[in-house]
């Protein structure tokens, strides 16, 4: 029984971070308030994406630090008319966070699994231990690596 609200518990908290409060998108403010250096991705109403640092963003434009493929940087500046949509992408250390999470849950699912085909008995709960252990490695790496997403920040009307 108190396994079973432990794994709720678990669940109710990752959820609470993994969905913040919805705020209104289609507010240019939002773009505005984004921190200095922020990576962002810009979709325009053309079709075109730019993923890059944030350099400035005003009341009518965003500028945004390109890498051209891996030899030199480019600002583009992009009006506030031509963008569709602002996401900003989650931190290294967030994402890695993430994926522990995740990969906690997922290794001690696995790991409930593994233990109950234990017909001995032997090590009650040695599953799930390390399970949950392999979990929060292998997703922290992951998340680290190939990161977990974006927010979006602003949607054009």
């Amino acid at each position: 029984m108190r396994n079973r609200f432990v794994s709720a518990l678990l669940v109710v908290l990752l959820l609470s971070q993994i969905s913040p409060a919805k705020n209104n998108v289609n507010d240019w403010n939002n773009v505005r308030l984004l921190d200095i250096g922020s990576t962002i991705v810009v979709k325009t109403k053309q079709g075109e994406k730019y993923e890059g640092k944030l350099e400035l963003a005003t009341a009518n434009s965003i500028s945004i630090a390109v890498t051209v493929p891996r030899v030199m940087r480019q600002v583009i500046d992009l009006r506030k008319d031509e963008i569709k949509e602002v996401r900003r992408k989650l931190s290294r250390g967030a994402s890695a966070a993430t994926g522990a999470a995740i990969g906690l849950g997922v290794g001690i699912g696995l790991g409930q699994i593994a233990d109950s085909k234990d017909k001995y008995n032997e090590d009650p709960g040695l599953g799930k231990v390390v399970g949950g252990f392999l979990g929060i490695l292998w997703g922290a790496v992951v998340g680290g690596v190939i990161g977990f997403g974006s927010r979006k920040v602003y949607e054009a009307p």
